[in-house]
């Protein structure tokens, strides 16, 4: 009665099994009653309150071991763990007591089941001290030895860590070996003579070794370089490569480093369409989108900072002596100055007791990448500065990181996604020089007079999509809004405003004018190169003027070719994102970036098609 009180609907969601799932599938003919009995059993051993005990004796062994080895934390762990929390059910049942292990979502819950098995794993270096290795990441072991120490170590875990609330599962274990040393072992456990993968890296046989790179490739296969690239920053084993120089040493692990540099550029020279062969442009890919790069990192060129600021954020809770090997030495490697400071060898201070010493991870990845940016400088003409500079504002580069989807417009042509990228990389788009097809004037090789040139509709094409985009999401919201509007005050018949909406703000109605800059034409080049978004304050100011009668209620929405929108500009853009905000369901932070990814799609898909049109002449 209580499940099929619960509303209609099949959707599993983010999160797995709802109620409204679970009620179609007790009301399922082939397995409803099946699943009925099995929930009833379930509840009954809940409700009856038999729970394991060795996992209510886990955290009072997990208490007595963060005293013994840090006494600096026993008072916070004793008063999280120690009490146990109480679910009341119903009138005449006992309520049911939190005993089962540690809090899920506690920040110190990995550490606490660290310390919880440590006592095993020191158990196993003290008994089998032949065993070669005795590696473990969580509940993540990985054991080598000789057969018969590792069958040592299996006895061990089976008959030591149910006292400690912790129970092997033999189903899940994988011996990896000759096939005729595998017989020893229990039948549960999975063998395999060619390899296995260790937390998502493979090791065996140079046959299983070399499948690690075919994911790197396989996306080949999608002829989508908008999607490869996507699939290229996020996936593709960069988080783990990321894990690897964060825990492991530099300098041993380099030339591993080095091989998944190669086909990361591999895969980047495929989705670019070219090789990229000079250091400079190699750099400017693998800086980070904040910096105006494409965010594909070089892993050797972060790994010294990764280690670094990952000891580093740790370091106080430890003294000199017992800091990570390959530290100093990589320490060394880098000029952070004050950002990374060794600790007095009597400093007992710990960033837990006082923040104002804890260290900030992000502040050696920003001081690096300013290295990096800084040492290409020299290189660079005024103009390939000014268009990687521009693009490290505030949603110049949401293209670059939204999925490509039709349905809501942010698909773009493989080939005009090609030419942007190497229009953004400060490339050449053609060899020798072609005349624009629309103007008939010579134009340059690298696309500032492709999306500069009037003639033709392709630049109204592209501002009305734009206006279309704003005002779609307006009345999606169910905000009354116009487009093309007239000032009541204008004599003439000059609109004054792209989007208008009654009664917007506390000044009353608003206009919004939105127009896209070029900064790299010669009205606005010699301002923008003074600053960031400097060119788009050029027109923003002149519309203002324009309709100096509006006042504030006149408000130009400024976009510059690159991206970048124009302060004042942005703060529009957020008053609009909080008005859909107010009528939807969505926070107005995710509206604004939801609009922005939206519009820079859209910008991007346009002047991708005018380079590909008035460079390529296709």
């Amino acid at each position: 009665m209580a499940i099929n009180s619960f509303p209609n609907g099949s959707l599993g969601g983010p999160f797995g099994l709802t109620e409204r799932l679970l009620k179609d599938m007790i009301n399922d003919t082939q397995i409803g009653s099946a699943l009925s009995e099995a929930l009833v059993q379930f509840c009954a051993l809940f409700v009856a309150g038999k729970f394991p005990r060795s996992l209510a004796e886990f955290r009072e062994k997990l208490i007595e071991l963060t005293k013994r080895h840090f006494p600096i934390l026993s008072n916070l762990v004793t008063y999280l763990y120690q009490a146990q929390g109480l679910l009341k059910l119903e009138q005449g049942y006992e309520p049911l007591r939190s005993c089962q292990g540690v809090q899920q979502g506690c920040p110190l819950a990995p550490f606490l089941f660290s310390l919880v098995l440590k006592e095993i794993t020191d158990s196993i270096a003290r008994n089998i001290p032949s065993l070669n290795c005795n590696l473990w990441y969580l509940d993540d072991g990985h054991l080598a030895g000789k057969s018969a120490d590792i069958l040592k170590c299996l006895d061990i875990l089976q008959n030591d860590g149910p006292a400690l609330g912790l129970f092997l599962n033999l189903k899940k274990c994988v011996v990896f070996g000759r096939a005729d040393d595998l017989t020893c072992f229990p039948p549960e456990i999975v063998r395999n003579a060619l390899g296995h993968t260790v937390l998502g890296s493979p090791i065996g046989s140079k046959t299983y070794i070399s499948k690690a790179g075919t994911a790197l490739f396989s996306s080949r296969k999608l002829e989508d370089p908008q999607m490869e690239l996507l699939l290229l920053r996020c996936c593709t084993g960069a988080p783990k490569m990321t894990f690897w120089t964060r825990t492991c040493r530099p300098d041993f692990i380099y030339e591993q480093l080095a091989k998944y540099d190669v086909m990361i550029d591999d895969a980047l020279q495929h989705i670019l369409g070219f090789p990229v062969l000079d250091d400079t442009t190699r750099t400017i890919i693998h800086l980070p989108l904040s910096f105006g790069g494409l965010g594909i990192p070089c892993i050797r060129w972060s790994a010294d900072a990764a280690f670094v600021s990952s000891v580093s954020s740790v370091k106080n809770l430890f003294s000199l002596s017992a800091l990570r090997q390959g530290y100093s030495e990589a320490l060394a490697s880098l000029s952070l100055g004050p950002v990374v400071q060794t600790p007095p060898a009597d400093s007992t201070v710990s960033p837990l007791i006082n923040p104002a010493t804890e260290f900030r991870q992000s502040a050696v990845s920003v001081v690096n990448n300013k290295q990096l940016w800084e040492n290409i400088l020299p290189d660079l003409a005024l103009e390939r500065k000014l268009l990687i500079s521009s693009r490290t504002c505030k949603g110049a580069n949401n293209w670059l990181t939204t999925a490509p989807s039709a349905l809501n417009k942010t698909a773009i042509d493989p080939c005009a996604f090609r030419m942007l990228l190497k229009f953004n990389l400060g490339l050449p788009l053609f060899e020798g020089m072609h005349d624009c097809p629309d103007c008939s004037k010579s134009q340059d090789n690298y696309g500032y007079h492709a999306l500069s040139c009037k003639i033709a509709a392709a630049p109204i094409h592209r501002h009305d999509s734009l206006v279309n985009c704003i005002a779609d999401a307006l009345r999606k919201a169910k905000i009354p809004c116009d487009t093309n509007v007239g000032s009541t005050t204008q004599q003439n018949n000059e609109r004054p405003g792209d989007i208008f909406i009654n009664d917007f703000d506390r000044f009353g109605d608003a206009y919004f004018d939105l127009s896209v800059v070029n900064i790299f034409a010669k009205a606005y080049f010699q301002r923008a190169s003074k600053g960031v978004l400097q060119g788009s304050r050029i027109r923003f100011n002149q519309k203002k003027a324009k309709y100096a009668d509006l006042g504030p209620r006149m408000k130009p929405l400024v976009v510059e070719c690159t991206g970048g929108w124009d302060s004042f500009s942005l703060d529009y853009l957020k008053a609009i994102a909080e008005s859909i905000a107010a009528r939807s369901r969505k926070t107005a932070k995710l509206t604004l970036n939801s609009l922005l990814a939206s519009l820079s799609c859209r910008l991007q898909r346009h002047q991708g098609t005018l380079l590909v049109r008035r460079c390529l002449g296709l």
